[in-house]
């Protein structure tokens, strides 16, 4: 009898501790779904490996539920005859790129960057003598490089050989520190932008045909004293932060809409302070628990 009550009482706590994993495996997957993802880019420039599908399906097995991308977004070679049918949506998710980003021949309906804000540029893609920070060559994309909450593109801008809808509608300069270039674009015949993407000029800008696709361009030409080139108000008192991506109504780093580099307690700073670790944009205290978002 005492062996039988001891097997029982075994026989409990391995049920109980397979239970209580059960429950801790569940309960990590929930608090990891909300978090941010960072995903590594890519120095492939134009070259691509194996079939034209397997590279295609390597890009969004490399970037499905990404946020954060450090390094170069390079997208190329996607064409219709090898994969019939593109799915870019595996790109929407994706807020920042520290790198460039590059789309080279690729054939798809649209480009989803419906969530990045910004493209850093801390390395830039050089092509006849010119650093670029966003790079399209050789597409045909009819509804467009959607990109409604792009805060800024930190570098040149180029379209060469490009078929699309859209894009010569964007006012490129207020989200652009350099300059942007247009060469052998052809224009489609596209659906109109919504109403609603009335400009302060009269005229309709937008990334594509959605009211969720508009862009309201930022036309304050900022003063000269405005470090990164983004302000609230006329006048050197309207400058924001250098470490803020865009702000409300003051010049401290704690009015940022978005932080340039990372955020800790609530303030947008260039580097992490000592004591703290960078997990992806975030400065996290050592022994803190991870951001749940």
């Amino acid at each position: 009898m005492a062996n039988m009550k001891y097997m029982y009482i075994l026989i409990f706590l391995v049920l109980l501790n397979v239970f209580s994993g059960i429950v801790k495996c569940n309960s990590f997957k929930t608090v990891t779904s909300t978090r941010k993802k960072a995903c590594y880019g890519t120095r492939n420039g134009f070259s691509f490996s194996g079939s034209l599908r397997y590279w295609y399906n390597l890009l969004r097995a490399r970037y499905t539920g990404c946020t954060h991308v450090f390094g170069n977004l390079e997208i190329s070679n996607i064409e219709r005859a090898a994969v019939p049918n593109i799915d870019l949506s595996f790109l929407s998710t994706i807020e920042v790129v520290t790198g460039y980003v590059i789309i080279v021949n690729v054939e798809a309906d649209v480009i989803p960057f419906t969530n990045l804000r910004h493209i850093r540029a801390d390395k830039k893609y050089k092509m006849h003598g010119t650093d670029y920070a966003l790079l399209v060559l050789l597409s045909d994309v009819r509804d467009g490089l959607q990109m409604p909450k792009i805060k800024e593109i930190s570098g040149n801008v180029m379209f060469y050989l490009w078929s699309s809808c859209y894009p010569q509608s964007i006012v490129w300069d207020s989200i652009t520190k350099g300059t942007t270039n247009y060469s052998n674009v052809k224009g489609l015949e596209c659906d109109d932008c919504h109403p609603s993407c009335l400009d302060t000029d009269g005229q309709r800008r937008c990334w594509g045909p959605g009211k969720d696709l508009c862009q309201k361009a930022n036309r304050m030409k900022c003063a000269w004293l405005c470090r990164n080139g983004s302000c609230f108000e006329k006048g050197i008192l309207g400058c924001c932060h250098p470490d803020c991506l865009g702000c409300y109504d003051d010049w401290i780093n704690t009015e940022c809409e978005y932080c340039r580099h990372f955020r800790y307690r609530g303030r947008c700073l260039p580097e992490c302070p000592d004591g703290t670790y960078r997990y992806i944009d975030t400065c996290i205290e050592i022994g803190e628990d991870l951001p749940t978002q």
